[in-house]
This record gives C-alpha cells, structure tokens and sequence, in this order.
C-alpha cells in the first residue's frame, strides 16, 4: 500500500494542468469582464446590449462556478500530495 502512495507523480502533474486551468479561466474571465464594461459603454437600454450583456454575464458565472471547481481540486490535490509526503517520510 506505501508503493502505491508513494507514486504521485500523477497527482503532481495533475497539479500543473490545474493550475494552468486556473489561468485559461482567469483570462476567459477578464474578457468576458471587458466585454461587459464595452457594452455598457454602448448605450445599455438597447434591447439587443441588454441581451448580449444577459448573455455574457451568464457565461461569466458559469466561469466563476468553473474557478470555484478548479480551486477546489488544486486544493484537495495538494492536501493529497502533502499527506502522500508525510506517509512517505514516516514510512
């Protein structure tokens, strides 16, 4: 059982790609951000910028649930990595 929790290399690499996640959503998140602050900037009582200000504000929570997600996991693999660490040093 010690080898298996001794190989987390995976894990470690899984903690790379979450990371670079956290990043492609963070800019995907300053855009949509942009995009808003242009199309208030239009003139916001147009019917069409209300629609397209509901639809990018949509997809900018369903972002923020995304970075939520991801901040989640790179927790709960790090908490993985680290008690991995500490099994293997005691063991």
């Amino acid at each position: 059982m010690l080898n298996s929790l001794s190989d987390i290399s995976k894990e470690a690499d899984l903690l790379e790609e979450i990371n670079n996640i956290q990043d492609d959503l963070n800019r995907i998140s300053h855009v949509y951000k942009q995009q808003l602050q242009v199309l208030h900037s239009i003139n916001p009582n147009e019917k069409c910028v209300r629609r397209l200000c509901y639809t990018v504000s949509r997809h900018s929570e369903e972002v923020a649930v995304l970075e939520n997600e991801a901040r989640a996991t790179y927790f709960a693999v790090h908490i993985l990595l680290s008690l991995a660490h500490l099994l293997r040093s005691n063991g």
